[in-house]
């Protein structure tokens, strides 16, 4: 070949690098050396790939076909309600990841608490902001029984099944009829051990076998509707994808799913020395369950008399233990020995825990606002600005770190987002 034709060496002049030198530097760049093994296995625990079966013990009707479906039904018909009006799903849209977009509540009359997702409910272990129920289908009778919700009893809506003819079938087929004598029992329409005083009246003059016998209906409804919320499983998410990329060792890969403002949100997000957000938003749900106060006791730093302070955690705490639908009642089907969260609860330590609130979940976080307990907060960047100032707002959890740039709250926030679920493979509510 003539040696005109022959690729010519380029000189190394000052400015001018060669393309397999800008190349490799690039590779180097984004390769594995990018991430420590460290931050491997955080990015690990991270993903949906780490999450496992969730805990049922409590409801053996959880993963029963013929009570999800049951319960499906149970969840969007507002017959439920006392005004035939309201149902589970009126709060729980499934298209707003089953919240309401609402700051609180509202249904018969309005609530003092935001409205949290059911999406992956069922791998919790404690339920309402401050955890006053220790199971998905004990939680889901306190709506039916709270006056400014569903506003019914338990009588009434136990018979309202029993009595209904295709509702009667399907109860029947997946708890048996041991109960149908209630219909014919002379029952008063209404009785509970909560509601007006004529009702509480009512259910103290009904004899303790009935009263079970209406318990024990009344807790299988919750136990449907929870296993028809066991169907609402979390959804994997680009981050799934990059996690699972960076663990497998193929983070050039990895960069291909999130962008860069993104992962350095990630690399700000895993880091202990800069933030503070494993501490409980940690696990493939992004939430440890606990319960913790970050400043949230009162809108302000100085509640003014007469404002309505939420105690949070000190009071759910007592009132998971005095629950007859716990998970070491006579209605729940665990074994006692299998209520650990419940037995070994640190009660000394969370009856002491005002304004303490169970962890969100950060899954799906940009279609769950608004925000907190109370929904005080409307946008991520308000969030993240009383993350910043929380220490002036009471007593709290919040320790102060190296400060965050703009830049870098821009950056956690767009991490955050990439944790919601695309909406093109998103399925429907079933």
């Amino acid at each position: 070949m003539p040696r005109h034709l022959l690729p010519q060496k380029q000189p190394n002049t000052p400015g001018r690098w060669p393309l397999w030198l800008i190349l490799t530097a690039l590779l180097t760049a984004c390769g594995d050396t990018e991430f420590t093994e460290n931050e491997r296995r955080i990015l690990a625990s991270l993903s949906l790939s780490s999450l496992g079966e969730p805990e049922s013990e409590s409801n053996r009707y959880a993963n029963d076909p013929k009570a999800q479906a049951f319960g499906k039904l149970l969840f969007h018909d507002p017959r439920l309600s006392r005004t035939g009006t309201f149902s589970c799903a009126s709060c729980h849209l499934a298209g707003r990841e089953f919240t309401d977009g609402r700051a609180t509540a509202m249904a018969i009359g309005p609530t003092t608490r935001n409205t949290p997702t059911l999406r992956a409910a069922a791998w919790q272990t404690w339920f309402y902001w401050d955890g006053r129920r220790d199971s998905l289908w004990s939680q889901a009778l306190g709506p039916i029984e709270a006056a400014n919700e569903m506003g019914n009893d338990r009588l009434a809506v136990s018979l309202f099944i029993l009595g209904d003819e295709r509702y009667a079938d399907q109860y029947r087929q997946v708890f048996g009829n041991g109960q149908d004598y209630l219909l014919n029992a002379g029952l008063p329409d209404h009785a509970s051990p909560y509601g007006s005083s004529e009702e509480q009246n009512n259910w103290h003059r009904l004899s303790p076998s009935v009263r079970d016998s209406v318990n024990r209906v009344f807790s299988n409804i919750g136990k449907a509707i929870a296993a028809h919320e066991h169907t609402i499983e979390p959804q994997r998410s680009r981050f799934d994808e990059f996690a699972d990329k960076v663990a497998a060792g193929a983070s050039i890969d990895a960069r291909h799913v999130l962008d860069q403002h993104e992962i350095a949100g990630a690399r700000l997000f895993i880091d202990d020395t800069r933030t503070q957000c494993l501490q409980c938003h940690n696990g493939p749900l992004f939430t440890n369950g606990g319960f913790h106060n970050t400043g949230t006791l009162a809108r302000n730093s100085n509640p003014q008399p007469g404002e309505i302070i939420d105690a949070g955690r000190s009071l759910g705490a007592q009132a998971a233990v005095l629950d007859e639908f716990n998970c070491v009642g006579k209605y729940s089907d665990a074994q006692p020995d299998q209520c650990t969260h419940l037995m070994f609860m640190n009660r000394e330590q969370q009856l002491h825990q005002p304004g303490a609130f169970k962890t969100p979940t950060l899954r799906n976080v940009a279609s769950t606002s608004p925000y907190f307990h109370d929904g005080r907060h409307d946008a991520l960047e308000q969030v993240m600005n009383h993350y910043l100032k929380a220490p002036a707002a009471g007593a709290n959890e919040i320790r102060e770190r190296p400060p965050l740039t703009e830049k870098d709250v821009r950056n956690l926030i767009a991490f955050m987002r990439s944790l919601q679920v695309d909406p093109t493979v998103a399925s429907a509510d079933r």
